[in-house]
């Protein structure tokens, strides 16, 4: 029954071009066969899957494959070819692609290597294998291994270590093995202890072997194992008890043949049915593919429109998922900008309030007392300190009308473009220089329709307002030129004299100059001052940052 549904399998996998399943039938037509005994088909058509898996580039599956074809060749006593076959395949992969399926290989090689009584080298590469397990932490594979490397320590004669890696195995790994490996393992224990004399231990763990195996029952092995235990019963002088297992021994062993025989005739019937089955099913093949082609062609239609319907669906899906995704980055980018602005906010009205403290509040300050003064009579002598009193009074009232002019002008919403700036700088200018003998020359270049952040403003006319009235009550200068060019995010702002100029090193401590760069460096702005016997030049030079808010789409 099992055969024509494999041969069905291959069929639609050759009509369909479909190396994925052709790949199937091959691996199941090889445990086919291998069920069978017939090790010979088994080996090709596990040969032509693992070449399948390779055309797919299934590296797990190619691996998987060629190990099968080494446990066959190995059934037939082709245990050099074994080895061939599993050091060609460790050539063909590496342990990052497939860890698990490269440490099976590995350790496939240290048993075929076994079976070559290759001890040594067996060993070597088994020791490779158990570090490769312990670095992937493969409990079930250091097990394996482990009870690989007692078998070749009893091959060796070391008793010892047979039995400590046996005792390492029941302690740490009992779990992790199958029944199989550990009826083997408890037995290369007992033959260690036979063979240091010490058959009290050496008869609990055939017990234990036999109690495994009757769980399994391993018939063939199971003789093996009581052949040993009738050995050690003679060695304990128990020969009446040996004696009895010897002819159990002999007994099962007629009976295993005579099964041998039968199987061989049940399998010659079986093999003539199946033939006789093939030629009667080969008439229907034909019927049979072409109708299976029909259906898969129909089941592929259906399936073609299923897929794209779920292509569409998950197209919608993955363009909302992103939509909203953009959507939920533009909100979380808003909503830092606006924390980030109302921060900014923050430290601008703290430096409003400091400005207006320092500058302005102090000269009321002075005014007040300046004021109170000159109304405690005792306190005025003469005309002159009445006439110097009110000069200090009218200069502190000029400069404070001045300052919060310049405070109010920065706290106006339409006062935050590069034109606004400007034109308050140069009428500050004209109006200041108007009743003197300077030359003025003004000039701007303004190319950029962005607003200036509004704590700009404030900075710059102070820096600038500085510049101009040093030009002329400390330069005495004649010619003045104030520049204002502002492009591509960049701003520069320039103001020359021809003054009688000033040591810049030995007045950077000065007050004046070191508000105005401590000014500038509240902007991030760069404020370069030079001076000579010719003139002064102060530029302030910097880019302007982005604080627009974003937009919802």
């Amino acid at each position: 029954m099992a055969f024509p549904i494999l041969q069905k399998l291959e069929s639609i996998g050759e009509a369909q071009q479909s190396d994925s399943l052709k790949m199937i039938a091959k691996d199941r037509f090889a445990f086919y066969y291998f069920v069978q005994g017939d090790y010979e088909q088994s080996i090709f058509n596990a040969i032509e899957a693992s070449k399948l898996a390779s055309n797919i580039g299934d590296q797990k599956k190619y691996l998987d494959y060629r190990n099968n074809v080494g446990m066959i060749l190995s059934k037939l006593n082709e245990f050099e070819k074994t080895k061939n076959l599993f050091v060609e395949s460790l050539k063909n992969t590496s342990v990052e692609d497939n860890p698990k399926g490269f440490l099976a290989t590995l350790s496939n090689l240290g048993s075929s290597l076994q079976s070559l009584n290759q001890i040594d080298s067996s060993n070597v590469v088994l020791n490779e294998a158990l570090k490769l397990s312990r670095t992937l932490n493969y409990k079930r594979g250091e097990a394996s291994i482990l009870k690989f490397l007692s078998k070749n320590a009893l091959a060796l004669e070391d008793y010892n270590k047979v039995i400590s890696l046996v005792n390492t195995i029941e302690s740490n790994f009992w779990e992790h093995l199958q029944l199989t490996q550990k009826d083997d393992a408890i037995f290369y224990r007992a033959q260690a202890y036979f063979n240091i004399n010490n058959f009290s231990l050496a008869r609990k763990d055939i017990d234990k072997t036999l109690s495994l195996m009757n769980v399994l029952k391993k018939d063939p092995a199971y003789l093996e194992v009581i052949s040993f235990k009738s050995k050690i019963l003679e060695a304990q002088g128990k020969y009446k008890q040996a004696l009895s297992l010897q002819n159990e021994v002999q007994v099962l062993r007629d009976s295993f043949d005579s099964a041998s025989r039968t199987k061989k005739v049940l399998e010659l019937e079986k093999q003539y049915e199946t033939e006789k089955k093939e030629k009667e099913n080969a008439q229907l093949k034909a019927e049979t593919i072409k109708k299976d082609l029909i259906i898969t062609e129909k089941n592929n239609q259906l399936l073609l429109f299923f897929l794209a319907f779920i292509f569409l669906v998950g197209s919608i899906i993955s363009w909302q998922l992103k939509k909203f995704k953009i959507k939920n980055k533009q909100l979380r980018d808003l909503i830092t900008q606006k924390t980030k602005l109302q921060q900014e906010l923050d430290i601008v009205r703290d430096n409003i309030a400091k400005d207006f403290h320092d500058d302005l509040g102090n000269k009321l300050a002075r005014i007040t007392t300046l004021s109170d003064h000159m109304l405690r009579r005792e306190n005025i002598k003469t005309k002159t300190d009445i006439l110097d009193a009110l000069n200090i009074i009218k200069k502190d009232a000029d400069e404070l009308y001045s300052g919060t002019r310049d405070f109010m002008f920065s706290l106006k919403t339409d006062s935050d473009s590069a034109e606004d700036i400007y034109a308050y700088l140069a009428d500050f200018a004209q109006d200041y220089l108007s009743s003197l003998d300077v030359e003025l020359d003004l000039h701007s270049n303004i190319t950029s329709s962005k607003k200036v952040p509004y704590y700009w403003n404030r900075q710059i006319i102070l820096i600038f307002k500085e510049a101009i009235t040093n030009a002329i009550k400390h330069g005495e200068a004649t010619q003045l030129k104030l520049s204002f060019e502002y492009s591509d995010d960049k701003i520069h702002v320039e103001c020359q004299d021809n003054g009688s100029g000033f040591d810049v090193e030995g007045l950077n401590s000065k007050n004046g100059l070191k508000n105005m760069k401590q000014r500038a460096s509240k902007i991030n702005c760069n404020l370069a001052i030079t001076s000579s016997e010719s003139g002064t030049n102060i530029s302030l030079s910097g880019k302007v940052p982005n604080f627009e808010y974003l937009k919802i789409a």
